[in-house]
């Protein structure tokens, strides 16, 4: 996760917009961000390490 979605810079990339549809922030690319999806990726990461023991 980190070696594709995370700028050189400590941006994080794909991340959805907040909008109140879908479409409304279309497409998702590399630079799409928006400031809850740090703490999404952490719990991803979280979830991630309690499934590797």
């Amino acid at each position: 996760m980190a070696a594709t979605a995370v700028h050189p810079d400590g941006f994080l990339g794909y991340i959805h917009n907040v909008g109140d549809r879908p479409e409304s922030s279309q497409p998702i690319t590399y630079d799409s961000t928006a400031d809850f999806g740090v703490g999404a990726f952490l719990l991803a990461g979280s979830e991630l390490a309690g499934l590797a023991r």
